[in-house]
């Protein structure tokens, strides 16, 4: 059996290519028509910029979907400028009117487009989108309205990317910050969880992953509800965490894993129970 250094794989279709050398897997990749990643290549309407003189070596790569925003977005009727993805206080009129079939397709589009920016460059539209998107099976006038109003907000700023600095591995952390609302849904009162994960150095800051959900448990108090979207959030900083080492083996022995929280009360119970918790998987408090 010959031994295999380097490895090439591609979601779709299942591309995998095996190969000894850097040399040999980009000939065979330029062999069926790729090339290396050049500033501002697109990728499923991600635009990718990096300074630097190739990929592996930039100081800082941009992902930003401005094209997307600009060009695929369905037009808003929305006629105001909208200076934040839902307005600061959002209620739902209980008669508003249903959407007939052809405006319910439309608005499924709608919430389609946005969820697809939402998980790819635009955390701060999130929240946003998971509120429209409980009401894709029966949405009425007022969700249709939030969701046109959504999207003059996105077109308004579509320059907005998610930005990844080159850090000093030597300082880099992990932290996971978590956030929860309890009783967001005034309709089913429910909660709703959301985190970010951010890997950073003693200057700068890198975002990797965010999330806001409604949770699937009914939550009977706020602490409840923290400690719910605790547990979401940490077990995917730990598979980030792992993924992270997996990747950049100067991070295996030193990359340490902070947990956030705004609550004092679960900042005090996990201080207190910290003892049961298993060794591999270290917390590191910040109120």
């Amino acid at each position: 059996m010959i031994p295999v250094s380097k490895m090439a794989v591609l979601y779709v279709d299942d591309l995998l290519i095996a190969a000894n050398s850097d040399g040999e897997a980009m000939a065979e990749l330029r062999a069926l028509g790729y090339r290396p990643i050049q500033s501002n290549d697109e990728f499923a309407g991600v635009t990718i910029t990096f300074k630097g003189k190739s990929f592996a070596e930039a100081e800082e790569v941009r992902l930003t979907q401005q094209g997307y925003s600009e060009e695929s977005l369905i037009d808003p009727v929305w006629a105001r400028p909208a200076k934040t993805p839902l307005p600061v206080t959002v209620g739902i009129e209980d008669n508003s009117r249903k959407l007939n079939p052809t405006e319910h397709s439309k608005y499924r589009t709608m919430v389609g487009q946005l969820m697809w920016l939402a998980v790819s460059t635009r955390p701060e539209i999130a929240y946003a989108t998971a509120f429209l998107s409980r009401k894709l099976s029966q949405p009425d006038e007022r969700h249709f309205q939030l969701a046109d109003r959504l999207i003059t907000y996105v077109k308004d700023t579509s320059t907005k990317c998610v930005t990844f600095h080159k850090l000093n591995w030597r300082e880099c952390q992990l932290s996971v910050v978590s956030d929860a609302s309890h009783a967001a849904t005034r309709d089913e009162f429910k909660s709703q969880t959301g985190y970010l994960i951010v890997l950073h150095d003693s200057k700068k800051t890198n975002l990797l992953a965010w999330k806001s959900s409604r949770q699937s448990k009914h939550a009977a108090s706020s602490m409840a509800a923290e400690c719910f979207a605790a547990q979401v959030a940490w077990q995917h900083g730990l598979y980030v965490r792992d993924l992270i080492k997996d990747f950049t083996p100067a991070s295996r022995e030193t990359l340490k894993v902070n947990f956030v929280t705004d609550n004092d009360d679960l900042y005090k119970v996990i201080k207190i129970r910290k003892h049961k918790i298993p060794k591999d998987n270290p917390l590191h408090l910040h109120p």
